[in-house]
């Protein structure tokens, strides 16, 4: 961690700026495509974020190189963002044994859909005596939100992940891995909840998840434009749809692979960007319809979800405010 620290912490590189600092970074977290993370990589994925989440800000020549280290581990970042400071974690790095591990609900620690032999960036982990931070991801994308690469590049990942996400989903929206155990059903009658709705809870809260970072994606736009730190919407804008790699729907059928998490920001685009590519609510409800129709979702299930995206996706435009403070 004091390595990363030393070559990220401060504000001038030789050679060719922070880019070539940047490529490095790249080079040690990612793995080559459709293979798993390795340990070494999950941990230097999580000593450059923990590096960075200390600075007041991120050199202009590292941020498209971060973007894509959080991208590489978007199913990782998520985590993080919603959970915080993770008391449990014992290091920085979760094996996939344990990351992937199903308990007696059918539930895994790090979400569903892993893969087994993947080690996972434990980026809620905070070890003060040796100088490691838990990342504060959150922050980190409010900072690389000014940058149209950037943006490009965080806001396509969590739409790959919203579709797949729903393609591995079961024709209810549920979580075909979720068990009812009768602890479950008793806590639920006990609360007067509803236990028939036991394998939708983790999907509810993954996919509203990814709809609220959408949103705040959209919201940190807005906010900058009108603060000038964007100073040309325009051109920031037409950059943006430069490197955007176009539009991200889920397959018709059921997927029940588990890739690696580097697949997903990788995953194939299913043509161009229809409608206003800053409509982040109208990206999500297209894949949304689409999956909807296709799988044969009942009304009732796919009123929920709606209401689910809607809800999450305006939390996140709120929140982009907060967050805002944060740059």
């Amino acid at each position: 961690m004091s390595r990363a620290r030393q070559l990220l912490d401060h504000d001038t590189y030789c050679g060719d700026g922070a880019r070539d600092v940047g490529r490095v970074i790249v080079a040690a977290a990612s793995s080559a495509p459709g293979k798993p993370h390795s340990a070494p990589q999950a941990r230097s994925a999580y000593a450059v974020l923990s590096a960075l989440s200390g600075r007041s800000g991120i050199p202009a020549g590292l941020e498209t190189a971060v973007a894509r280290v959080m991208a590489e581990y978007v199913v990782d970042v998520a985590r993080a963002q919603s959970a915080g400071i993770d008391r449990d974690a014992t290091g920085p790095v979760e094996p996939g044994t344990g990351a992937a591990a199903l308990d007696d609900a059918g539930r895994a620690e790090y979400g569903p859909f892993l893969d087994p032999r993947e080690t996972h960036a434990a980026f809620g982990y905070e070890d003060r005596p040796a100088g490691a931070e838990y990342v504060t991801s959150d922050v980190l994308t409010s900072r690389l939100s000014r940058n149209p690469e950037a943006f490009a590049i965080l806001y396509d990942a969590e739409r790959a992940y919203f579709a797949y996400y729903l393609e591995r989903l079961t024709d209810r929206g549920g979580d075909p891995a979720a068990r009812l155990t009768a602890e479950r059903k008793a806590d639920a009658e006990k609360s007067a909840s509803d236990w028939r709705r036991y394998d939708l809870t983790q999907p509810d809260t993954d996919l509203g998840g990814i709809a609220e970072r959408i949103g705040t994606l959209a919201g940190l736009r807005t906010a900058y434009a009108t603060d000038g730190d964007i100073e040309d919407l325009a051109t920031f804008d037409r950059l943006v749809r430069e490197h955007t790699r176009g539009a991200y729907r889920p397959s018709a059928r059921r997927v029940t692979a588990r890739p690696p998490m580097n697949t997903i920001a990788a995953r194939r685009t299913t043509g161009d960007v229809r409608g206003d590519l800053f409509d982040g609510r109208e990206q999500l409800n297209a894949a949304l319809e689409g999956w909807v129709r296709e799988r044969g979702v009942s009304a009732e299930r796919a009123a929920q979800l709606r209401d689910l995206v809607d809800e999450r996706y305006v939390s996140g435009l709120w929140s982009a405010s907060l967050r805002w403070g944060q740059r």
